[in-house]
């Protein structure tokens, strides 16, 4: 028999209780074709972990779970199988608030352990497809590159509107671009603040997204109006 082991970064993700049941559904069916043991021996070898702020929550199964939302201090999600013998398995998946602690995992000993653990990696993530949302944006990586953009944007704007301010010019598109530069960058940190790399279904984080598709809406009006009323009085009716 061969061992292997392998580890991925899965998407960021809307974690939800549906999420957390197909997951359970698929590990412990394929735990079962490998191992070839009955589903009442998989149950006792699979487990739920929620943690939160106060300390951690261990569930059998989603089924236990009675609560419709996660708590609002909810930190992170485990679930995993490990069932050891020849062959073995161990499948494990967690959700965490930032990418680092996102994680799918497998390790097989068996004759083919390694396209086992393949497959079980890539059937992981295509359920995990179904959930995925654009949250990786507020990652560190391009954390970075948003304040060289801000910083920039906020320097040339600051000069910017002295020189209107003095030469009492009409702003060109140039400078609209700078500006919408500027807002869209400071709009991304404040974006930063409430999505994280795993979004849990909690009743704050539903608020927050309600309030944050409100502001975003009133924003944008505010500025696609704003810059067709500054450029239709200068260029149709040349005030």
């Amino acid at each position: 028999m061969t061992s292997y082991k392998a580890t991925q970064v899965i998407p960021s993700c809307n974690v939800t209780k549906p999420l957390l049941e197909d997951l359970e559904g698929y590990i412990v069916r394929k735990a079962g074709e490998i191992t070839g043991q009955e589903p009442d021996e998989l149950k006792r070898h699979y487990g739920i972990v929620i943690q939160d702020s106060r300390g951690e929550e261990g569930l059998n199964s989603m089924s236990e779970y009675r609560r419709n939302q996660f708590p609002d201090d909810i930190r992170r999600v485990r679930l995993g199988f490990a069932g050891y013998g020849e062959p073995s398995v161990r499948i494990w998946v967690s959700f965490g608030l930032d990418k680092a602690s996102s994680e799918v995992g497998v390790q097989i000993t068996a004759p083919n352990a390694k396209e086992l653990a393949l497959v079980v990696i890539g059937e992981i993530g295509y359920i995990l497809k179904e959930y995925r949302n654009v949250n990786f944006i507020f990652s560190d990586r391009y954390e970075y590159l948003s304040i060289c953009v801000l910083s920039g944007t906020f320097v040339y704007g600051f000069m910017s509107a002295i020189n209107l301010l003095f030469k009492q010019r009409v702003p060109d598109l140039f400078d609209a671009a700078f500006y919408l530069l500027f807002l869209a960058s400071f709009i991304y940190f404040v974006l930063r603040r409430f999505n994280r790399y795993s979004m849990f279904d909690t009743r704050k984080n539903g608020s927050a997204t309600k309030t944050i598709r409100w502001i975003l809406s009133g924003v944008g009006g505010v500025l696609v109006f704003g810059v067709l009323a500054m450029y239709l009085r200068k260029f149709v009716f040349n005030i």
